[in-house]
């Protein structure tokens, strides 16, 4: 980070616009994830509690990058003890 600036998250947006400039449509996504494209949909809206477990492994995996990366540790889903 250049000259002091703050880490930027990354949004759903963000994450949409990366997929598209690499040719990767978000149906690809949903398809290699086993979900509905209104599920990575979800997944990527900011403004809903969708988690998108399965998902997010798959578009880090399509991006090139880890899951870390496009999600902070404190909004990755924990798995359930079993």
């Amino acid at each position: 980070m250049a000259n002091g600036e703050a880490k930027k998250d990354v949004t759903g947006l963000d994450i949409k616009i990366m997929l598209l400039q690499k040719g990767i449509r978000l149906k690809a996504i949903a398809h290699r994830a086993g979900v509905t494209p209104s599920a990575v949909s979800r997944a990527l809206d900011d403004n809903t509690p969708y988690v998108g477990r399965r998902l997010r492994p798959v578009i880090a995996d399509a991006l090139g990058v880890p899951e870390e990366k496009l999600w902070p540790i404190t909004t990755m889903p924990q798995k359930a003890a079993q």
